[in-house]
């Protein structure tokens, strides 16, 4: 039993570790690999129907692709993906433009992981 906890330590560890070295802080120019880099926040089924965004200063959104599942994935500044549901993307506004946060619970998935943003200071 101990070796077999040890076993899933271990393959939990590196997989986690392998996930952890593919997020890197680019982000991608180019849409096709801007969107890819995006869509692997979310389960795959979910990133497919994802509207795809590019976000700028003061929360300036470029849509790359219209999605018809109300869900939407973006890379922001620091390079990490994430894809939000519609309260998601409103909680995402208001911490990048330091407004009021909405009152409502918003679902965000980053499935890749992130490179240490503050929970202080975003």
């Amino acid at each position: 039993m101990k070796l077999l906890f040890y076993l899933a330590s271990v393959t939990l560890a590196l997989s986690a570790s392998s996930v952890a070295a593919e997020l890197t802080a680019e982000v991608p120019q180019g849409d096709p690999e801007f969107t890819a880099k995006a869509m692997s926040a979310a389960p795959a089924d979910l990133g497919k129907d994802a509207t795809i965004i590019r976000i700028g200063d003061g929360f300036k959104v470029t849509p790359i692709k219209t999605g018809t599942n109300g869900w939407t994935c973006a890379v922001d500044t620091t390079g990490e993906p994430w894809c939000a549901d519609a309260a998601g993307l409103e909680w995402f506004k208001a911490i990048s433009t330091k407004a009021e946060p909405p009152d409502k619970t918003g679902f965000v998935y980053m499935l890749a992981g992130d490179l240490g943003t503050s929970n202080h200071d975003p």
